[in-house]
């Protein structure tokens, strides 16, 4: 406890998290989300934007392969598993000026 309150009083006031969120990534991983628990309660618009939005992340990524299909209103254009995938992705970044409590206390 008493580490604590001295790293508090050690750190800068506008100092850095130790670790951030890579937002495009974290934006894919709302989306797949999304997709698997709630299809049925989106709205078309919106359903199309995550849609979009993983598409263009497995293209990227798997270079084009879709296992799903690649269009038509069916539900299944991603597979569930495609879906698992990117949602057990890590969105968090270690942050390079982060600054750890011990090296502020004693440096």
């Amino acid at each position: 406890k008493k580490m604590n309150q001295i790293e508090t009083l050690c750190r800068p006031p506008r100092s850095k998290p130790r670790y951030i969120n890579n937002e495009k990534l974290y934006k894919l991983r709302s989306s797949a989300l999304a997709l698997l628990n709630w299809k049925h309660k989106i709205p078309k618009d919106h359903l199309e934007i995550h849609y979009k939005r993983i598409e263009e992340y497995l293209i990227e990524t798997e270079g084009g392969d879709l296992k799903g299909g690649s269009n038509g209103d069916n539900g299944d254009r991603i597979l569930p598993a495609q879906l698992q995938e990117i949602i057990n992705i890590d969105y968090k970044v270690e942050n390079p000026d982060f600054i750890p409590g011990p090296v502020l206390v004693v440096g």
